[in-house]
């Protein structure tokens, strides 16, 4: 006698109804969860840029208190040149969000960072270059 091979499934045909039932349940579980997800998803993304806006809120602050002191000495100046690259940084990490969220990709990140740490590198050299003036003026004054 040969082997009779079957599908696992009974002959009188239940084992279809299981599956179809099986399939029916997922598809109604999905169109319920799925919108619950994205709207989860969604909540998430706006939760996050309203705590970036409300950072930079307050970065603006900061850098509209510190405006009149921008020329001042090293301090207050490198004060002032954290306050407008927090400011910047803010926009830029909102713009990233917003590119990454429409991208699905990372490299808005990436951008973003790179134009940061240039900014910072920056920042850094003019405040570098404020102190030495200022510890050349005073070398002077203390020469005469």
């Amino acid at each position: 006698m040969a082997a009779r091979i079957t599908s696992g499934h009974d002959d009188s045909g239940g084992g279809m109804e299981q599956d179809h039932a099986a399939r029916r349940a997922i598809r109604k579980a999905s169109r319920r969860l799925l919108p619950f997800l994205g709207l989860c998803y969604a909540v998430n993304f706006l939760d996050r840029v309203n705590v970036g806006f409300a950072a930079l809120a307050v970065n603006l602050a900061c850098f509209g208190l510190l405006w009149s002191h921008r020329a001042g000495d090293a301090n207050m100046r490198s004060a002032w040149l954290c306050s407008r690259n927090d400011a910047l940084g803010n926009i830029a990490v909102l713009g990233a969000a917003s590119g990454v969220f429409v991208t699905a990709a990372g490299w808005p990140d990436i951008l973003v960072a790179a134009i940061m740490a240039a900014l910072a590198l920056w920042s850094s050299v003019q405040v570098l270059r404020h102190a030495r003036d200022e510890l050349r003026q005073e070398a002077r004054i203390l020469a005469t």
